[in-house]
């Protein structure tokens, strides 16, 4: 895993490189979050499969995306994590302060909103969300 994760890194690296130190369009930025997220979820899938005919299989299964019936049901179990993430995440993104639920912000502020975060997660977890979060190596 630490090996994966550094090749990760290696490509980020390189792409900076070759990039140079201009800055980010917000298009760019978020192809790379992308990008980056893919990987490390394409990294977690590898690592937690038993044999290479495993990842072949879902490697294949990944791009041969099939939308099936059961598609929508599948996409909207799918739609709370989806909103605790954007919840977390934009406005981080949107106001380019790394620290914004932390910095200058009250710490009963702060607690409460990982509280709920927190919560949230267990909520989902107790209503079938687990499988979807579980992760073994």
């Amino acid at each position: 895993w630490g090996a994966y994760q550094g090749m990760i890194l290696s490509l980020h690296r390189a792409y900076v490189a070759w990039r140079g130190e201009h800055r980010h369009s917000h298009l760019s930025r978020v192809l790379c979050i992308g990008g980056n997220l893919l990987l490390t979820i394409y990294g977690m899938l590898i690592f937690r499969l038993a044999s290479w005919d495993q990842i072949c299989a879902a490697t294949s299964a990944i791009f041969a995306f099939d939308v099936n019936p059961d598609f929508a049901g599948k996409m909207l179990r799918m739609l709370p994590y989806i909103a605790l993430i954007l919840a977390v995440e934009l406005p981080v993104f949107l106001s380019r302060n790394s620290w914004f639920w932390v910095r200058d912000r009250r710490p009963v502020f702060v607690a409460a909103v990982f509280l709920v975060l927190f919560y949230c997660i267990l909520i989902l977890g107790v209503t079938g969300g687990a499988q979807f979060i579980y992760f073994a190596f």
